[in-house]
């Protein structure tokens, strides 16, 4: 009994600015180690969290280029920077072995491409005039002289040594600084592609007439037509193509605007001997400026990966109320598998927080890695992320605490908490405005017709004050709580938690009250107002960092993870 009043007696004595000082750094410390744990979170269950392989690249994605090595050891990506043009061969995780760089061109560089063909890459790089590019010998790491390959290269692709380039008038294309064939007769090119399949050569290309589809094989080049203008208008211009041991398949992208239409994609099916149309659907997806990537293509099932808007729905209520959540702003990259046009999987890859301005997708020897550009300011950020325990333990130990960035993750969020969180916090208890009327215009009655001490009276009443604080918390958090339990998938163990809800409801208002009291004994003759709002401070800055700060960190930072 001793040692318990000797506690009591130190507890009691305590300054009350320690105590509520204790108590503020150790929630801001939680809620730093609570959201440094959900900057770790993947964006589904067997994909990892982004890597970074480079910073400060083009926000254009068309001057960055990503290609898997020939060797199947990894990758080599090439982009144009402020003071040249990089290369960088990587492993299969993205760690670079090797790299180099060359002054810029002449030209304005407005499109690059790497290729990797017999022991060289070879980096094509235009601006949407000429197309010129530079060998790099694989073993020495020698650079080549500059070649002009084509005066014809508003659009251009490349694949195993054989390029496709086309102005506006005439297309062109040429294996190993030959022209095996010229195309004309056309009007306003709009894109062009290439893929290679053994000894053969797949290409398409859409014009103002419409979209074509040829084949090379040897020195000969046959083609068709595969959609009329018409057609083009309705379902897009060619966005990837993909061949198999019997089929090619073509996936096309029309983008509305300024509509709410949905994007609509066609999907065409051709016969690869004699590029016969066998089938084609329509698929419809939420809109969105990116074009999809095929993955994988078996029978009518068909996998790509599309970054689409995919938390729009979920905010309408909150955003009549709250009109700064953040709705609709983050775009994730995911991979989607259809049947037809039935959708059977919806796996999201990106969790980034950025809006992705291009991406590349490698099946490998890694089971699936996705190579993409996040915007950032005025540049772009490179990553990579992969599926599988590999890659999601590479990627936990690629992202180590930084005690620098924890710290202004705290202070940004404890001071977005304190403006919005007020604010959030205001409009959820104004409606309930009755409860506290009531019971002040009820202290007031019992204060002057119920006879006894004053001091007595003003204790009791006051300690009906802070039960009502707590019931009301109470039922904010676990009753009324639909504004904050729709942030539950971002944080599970405070928002999705109903028994930390109740328990820091509770323990807000015990600590809030011995707060009170410590300094009580410095301000026992402050006016019967000061010591409620008194109360009421201490109490709100407790349940704003215990509660409130994670609902609007949520709400402004965090929406890309719902």
């Amino acid at each position: 009994m001793a040692q318990d009043k000797g506690f009591f007696s130190k507890l009691i004595n305590l300054d009350w600015k320690y105590v509520l000082l204790g108590l503020v750094i150790i929630l801001l410390l939680i809620y730093g180690a609570i959201e440094n744990e959900v900057h770790m979170r993947q964006p589904s269950e067997d994909w990892s969290i982004a890597v970074t392989l480079e910073e400060e690249v083009s926000q254009d994605y068309r001057m960055l280029s990503v290609i898997e090595r020939e060797d199947n050891l990894g990758y080599t990506y090439a982009y144009v920077g402020d003071d040249g043009i990089y290369l960088r061969e990587t492993n299969w995780r993205g760690e670079i072995e090797k790299e180099l760089s060359f002054e810029l061109p002449s030209i304005r560089v407005m499109v690059l491409k790497i290729d990797d063909h017999q022991g060289k890459y070879h980096i094509y790089y235009s601006d949407r005039k000429q197309l010129f590019k530079k060998t790099i010998d694989k073993t020495s790491y020698s650079i080549g002289e500059e070649v002009l390959v084509s005066n014809y290269s508003e659009q251009f692709d490349v694949k195993g040594g054989v390029v496709i380039t086309s102005d506006d008038s005439l297309l062109q294309l040429i294996r190993d600084e030959k022209v095996i064939e010229e195309i004309s007769g056309f009007e306003d090119v709009k894109k062009v592609l290439i893929k290679k399949d053994e000894d053969k050569y797949f290409f398409s290309y859409n014009t103002v007439i419409g979209g074509f589809l040829g084949v090379i094989e040897g020195e000969d080049v046959t083609t068709t037509m595969l959609q009329d203008q018409k057609n083009q208008s309705d379902f897009g211009y060619f966005s990837d193509m993909y061949i198999d041991n019997n089929e090619i398949v073509i996936m096309t992208n029309k983008v509305y605007m300024a509509s709410t239409n949905p994007n609509l994609m066609r999907i065409y099916y051709l016969d690869k001997r004699d590029l016969s149309s066998k089938k084609e659907f329509n698929i419809y997806h939420s809109r969105t400026t990116l074009d999809p990537k095929i993955v994988h293509v078996e029978g009518s099932r068909i996998s790509y990966v599309l970054g689409v808007q995919q938390t729009l729905d979920i905010y309408d209520e909150l955003e009549k109320k709250y009109t700064w959540v953040q709705r609709g702003k983050y775009t994730n990259v995911s991979l989607y598998t259809r049947e037809d046009d039935r959708l059977l999987e919806n796996t999201r890859l990106t969790i980034t927080r950025r809006y992705p301005v291009g991406y590349d997708y490698f099946n490998g020897v890694q089971d699936g890695v996705l190579v993409w550009s996040d915007l950032s300011g005025d540049y772009g950020d490179l990553k990579m992320a992969g599926h599988g325990s590999d890659w999601i333990q590479y990627g936990r130990n690629s992202h180590k605490i930084r005690i620098v960035e924890l710290g202004q993750t705290i202070v940004v969020g404890s001071v977005s908490a304190a403006i919005w969180g007020s604010v959030f916090h205001i409009f959820r208890i104004v409606p309930y405005w009755y409860i506290f009327i009531g019971y002040l215009m009820l202290s007031i009655l019992i204060y002057y017709l119920v006879k006894g001490n004053e001091d007595r009276k003003w204790k009791w009443l006051f300690l009906g004050f802070v039960l009502v604080t707590l019931a009301m918390k109470l039922y904010l958090n676990v009753i009324d709580n639909y504004d904050i339990v729709i942030y539950k998938n971002i944080y599970p163990m405070i928002l999705g938690n109903k028994a930390y809800l109740i328990g820091s409801s509770v323990l807000t208002t015990l600590f809030a009250y011995l707060v009170y009291l410590l300094w009580l004994k410095d301000y026992s003759h402050s006016s019967k107002p000061l010591k409620i709002f008194f109360f009421v401070g201490v109490d709100y800055i407790l349940y704003l960092l215990s509660v409130v700060i994670y609902t609007t960190t949520a709400m402004l930072v965090n929406s890309s993870l719902l």
